[in-house]
Order: structure tokens, then sequence, then C-alpha cells
């Protein structure tokens, strides 16, 4: 992918997942944003190249430590057999 522009995404079975690759270019949107805005209202969706990986953990969320040690509690990892990750670039859904 040569386009610097593209924010490049993850999606695991059409669900969107992390981590997100922002292009530098949006760095000063982002550096503006307030409190737990996120970055998502900046994402336009023609701008998204989205990749289709074979990795259910893409789509897990953790923001918190407490969240972190309730997954590690629960022994939830989505693919224990991880193998190499299967990869193709896909369009927005």
């Amino acid at each position: 992918m040569q386009d610097s522009s593209k924010i490049v995404a993850p999606q695991y079975q059409g669900q969107r997942g992390n981590p997100v690759v922002i292009p530098s270019l949006l760095f000063p949107q982002i550096y503006a944003l307030q409190g737990d805005e996120g970055a998502r209202r900046l994402i336009e969706p023609a701008r998204v190249v989205y990749v289709e990986v074979d990795d259910p953990g893409i789509i897990i969320d953790v923001d918190t430590p407490e969240e972190y040690q309730r997954l590690i509690r629960k022994g939830d990892t989505p693919n224990k057999e991880r193998g190499h990750s299967s990869c193709r670039e896909m369009s927005p859904t």
C-alpha cells in the first residue's frame, strides 16, 4: 500500500478491530481531541483500508487495568492456537 493518507484497520469476520494505523497527517487533529472523545470520528470510511485477519483477538477492547485483569482472570484468549494470520485487503463493509 503506497497511499500515505490511508488508515489501515484489521477486521475479523467483518468486525473492525485494533490496532488501527493512522497516518501522521491526522496527528494534529488527534492531538486536538478532548477527554475520551477518541479518533473514531476522524475515520472517514473512504479513507480506510481493511485487512481481514484470522485472529479474533483484534476485537477485544481493553481500556482500563480493571478490564485487563478481568480478561486475564477469565483466561479469555480468543485464539489460543495462534498461527500465522491470514491477511488480505478488503473494502469497507
